[in-house]
């Protein structure tokens, strides 16, 4: 067999290994990229569930207090009502504040701790053929 006919075969034996821990790593990379990407969604739909349900009491809320304005018998009762509609919304406004600052917190402190918890890697550097 001639040198040319195991060129094939020399090459792949030699550039095999690179191939595959370049494959591995990848693949490790990619998986924590979808970890996080999932974590994330959580952190995300928990927010958005809260964030959408305050919504809606706001809209319940402000159908009431056009119902209460409208019955009222004097201008000091209506505004008694735009004053504790404007302090249940503001509540509303703080709780989604509060749940952005909790959600982010979540996420930084899984990122941190996926950090810690990833050992470092020292590259290998690649054989000369």
């Amino acid at each position: 067999m001639s040198a040319v006919e195991n060129f094939p075969d020399t090459f792949k034996k030699a550039v095999q290994p690179m191939v595959d821990s370049q494959w591995q790593a990848s693949g490790a990379a990619l998986e924590q990229f979808w970890q996080t990407q999932e974590r994330t969604l959580e952190v995300m739909e928990a927010f958005m569930l809260g964030w959408f349900k305050r919504r809606h009491e706001g809209a319940r809320e402000a159908i009431r207090l056009v119902r209460d304005m409208t019955e009222s018998e004097d201008a000091m009762e209506a505004a008694t009502c735009v004053q504790e509609w404007a302090r249940d919304s503001a509540e509303r406004v703080a709780a989604d504040i509060r749940d952005t600052n909790e959600g982010l917190l979540r996420l930084f402190e899984s990122a941190r701790g996926e950090a810690k918890s990833t050992p470092e890697k020292q590259q290998e550097k690649p054989r000369r053929i």
